[in-house]
């Protein structure tokens, strides 16, 4: 079965960027019909990350993450797609 997950990837650390990052430790060694969709931001709120960067900055990365995921289903054709999202506003970039 192919499967794409679609979640954040340490960094920043979290956790769920760390489940993730688990997730895709043990998968690699047993499957090969994994990809996957960082949606990460690029820093964490605690590191000066403010609500124009989450709105804005965040809102111009998710036109690049929906081509990318394009590509990714149209080349790699999952079976599966898994999203982790943690909710609030990334939701609205998640969805």
């Amino acid at each position: 079965m192919k499967v794409l997950l679609i979640a954040p990837y340490p960094p920043p650390y979290g956790g769920i960027a760390n489940w993730s990052q688990l997730m895709l430790d043990y998968v690699k060694k047993t499957s090969d019909e994994f990809c996957t969709l960082n949606i990460a931001p690029k820093k964490r709120s605690t590191e000066g990350r403010n609500l124009f960067d989450r709105v804005v900055v965040s809102g111009l990365d998710m036109l690049k993450k929906q081509k990318e995921l394009k590509s990714k289903i149209k080349e790699h054709k999952p079976d599966v797609i898994h999203m982790t999202t943690s909710g609030s506003l990334a939701i609205i970039r998640d969805i």
